[in-house]
């Protein structure tokens, strides 16, 4: 027999390259032999593929009576026209906790070609949602009320591990009509073929913790690991729901310039995660560690019910990351992801040390970070670098940020950033302010025995003029009222120590000798007028 004709099922799947091939009949004769007589017995406690979908995957209607009807072994005898009888519908498979579906169609080819190829083992995990709802209750776990939300949706099983596999096998079946065939006894394309033929280990579980379930894709099937953003989306919490809605919602224009951020494997949320945790530490030092995944994941576990500091983070990085995105018109060519964490790292130093920026700075100062990172980035003097192991580097500045790692930033967060805060403080004439905002007990008797008179009464201003404008227009000569020094010291409701001559808010220093007594009243519309005028 002249075998060179002869090809295996793999060269025969080569020649499968689009989903369509899959639900083309013409093809099923390539593989009709191997899936019906060759193809390897699973020995364990497996469930057909065809029950699994009708089982778990679909919701089955009586065309007669209109209710809904449980699957049923006899189901399985005449499965292919069973839609003569019943309305199948597929079940929800997605609840918020799923942010979409990733799956694009080389990977639907990927799976389809393992089913048709005897090559996905991967185990379909459920969680039996009654079951859940009885073992949170008897745990008194904090997910019962999760569980009774999904049973209110309409989950009876909630997918676990599987997800995309069960959608798409059931998809199959369901849209290309398998169970719609006018009889049992018609020839089937490729894929409604090996699914008949086709066995897998169905698991189903009961928790009490509904964040023990993930999304992982089965990407572990095909050799990728799935991302620990994508992880993390199966933590049910405050904080997690606050991060989704940023990425999809408030930084989703300005993410898709980061490079190296990929929307279809949570990388926004990932990135939006590693900056926010970071801003949060308040210590630019962490950038010399910067943090882990599990470092990260504990972070979304305690933030169930997020605090203010945590929610402050996230709010901080939407704001600079916004102004960076609004200034700079970044793009993935000309920026590297070390860009954007420099200027974050610039923000963290200018909010720490108090260097004040106004909004009406805001351009200049990114405008001029701007011009030193590329001309950081275009000189081709080497520079040493002292890494975290005390080993010497000798690059470009290019080189450094284009492969950018843990132990050597702690140069950009030290050397390289306090040269930039030089650079901006002095070109864009940033205010440094105070660290210290309000006065203490102690400068206020200080003022007040400095400002007692003669006749032991002490000095309060009531009157004065900001931007050539007075308080009290009718009483320019009187600026100034006299009280007892116990009324000065105690009254602190009706007098407030103040910055005399410069507001802390323009640089001023929060020390007794540059401050004074004034009323409440003058100085709400001190403190309004400066505002205003600042902005």
């Amino acid at each position: 027999m002249n075998r060179d004709d002869f090809k295996t099922v793999s060269e025969h799947l080569d020649t499968f390259k689009t989903i369509d091939d899959f639900f083309d009949k013409s093809k099923t004769p390539y593989i009709k032999t191997y899936i019906e007589y060759l193809r390897t017995e699973v020995n364990r406690d497996v469930m057909r593929v065809i029950e699994f979908v009708l089982k778990y995957m679909v919701k089955i209607t009586d065309k007669k009576t209109g209710k809904e009807v449980e699957f049923n072994d006899d189901m399985l005898k005449n499965v292919r026209t069973l839609g003569h009888k019943y309305t199948l519908e597929k079940r929800m498979t997605r609840w918020k906790a799923n942010r979409k579906k990733i799956w694009k169609e080389d990977d639907v080819i990927k799976l389809f070609k393992g089913l048709t190829g005897d090559n996905v083992d991967a185990a379909l995990v459920l969680y039996d949602v009654l079951a859940c709802i009885k073992k949170s209750e008897s745990a008194n776990s904090q997910s019962l009320e999760d569980w009774k939300e999904r049973k209110k949706e309409g989950f009876k099983h909630l997918p676990c591990d599987g997800t995309h596999k069960m959608d798409e096998i059931a998809e199959a079946l369901i849209e290309y009509n398998y169970f719609n065939q006018d009889s049992d006894n018609e020839s089937q394309c490729p894929i409604h073929l090996a699914l008949e033929h086709t066995t897998v280990f169905v698991s189903i579980k009961a928790s009490a913790h509904i964040d023990s379930w993930s999304e992982n894709y089965l990407y572990s099937t095909y050799g990728i690991k799935p991302s620990d953003a994508a992880i993390r989306t199966g933590i049910i919490g405050q904080l997690r729901d606050f991060i989704k809605t940023t990425c999809d919602e408030d930084l989703k224009c300005s993410l898709e310039d980061v490079r190296g951020v990929d929307f279809n494997t949570h990388g926004d949320e990932q990135i939006i995660t590693e900056w926010s945790y970071w801003w949060m530490k308040n210590s630019l030092s962490l950038i010399n560690q910067p943090p882990k995944n599990d470092e990260l994941t504990e972070w979304y576990l305690s933030g169930r019910i997020m605090d203010n500091k945590s929610k402050k983070s996230i709010e901080d990085i939407i704001k600079y990351v916004k102004i960076f995105k609004d200034y700079a018109n970044p793009n993935r060519s000309l920026f590297t992801k070390s860009a954007w964490w420099m200027w974050l790292i610039v923000c963290k130093t200018l909010t720490i040390n108090k260097i004040k920026v106004e909004e009406s700075q805001w351009e200049e100062v990114v405008e001029k970070f701007v011009e030193i990172w590329f001309a950081m980035v275009k000189d081709e003097d080497v520079i040493t670098i002292v890494g975290d192991s005390n080993k010497q580097s000798k690059r470009t500045f290019r080189e450094f940020t284009a492969g950018l790692t843990s132990g050597y930033y702690g140069w950009f967060s030290n050397e390289f950033n306090e040269s930039v805060i030089s650079a901006l403080v002095e070109e864009c004439e940033l205010v440094q302010l105070d660290p210290k905002r309000a006065f203490t007990l102690d400068d206020r008797w200080k003022i007040i025995d400095r400002d007692k008179g003669k006749d032991g009464l002490v000095r309060v201003r009531i009157n004065g003029k900001v931007g050539g404008e007075w308080y009290d227009e009718n009483s320019k000569d009187v600026e100034f009222t006299y009280v007892s020094v116990c009324r000065a010291f105690t009254r602190t409701d009706l007098y407030e120590s103040d910055h005399r001559n410069i507001p802390h808010s323009k640089g001023g220093r929060t020390n007794w000798e540059d401050g004074e007594l004034t009323s409440r009243e003058y100085n709400n519309w001190k403190s309004d007028k400066m505002n205003k005028k600042s902005s």
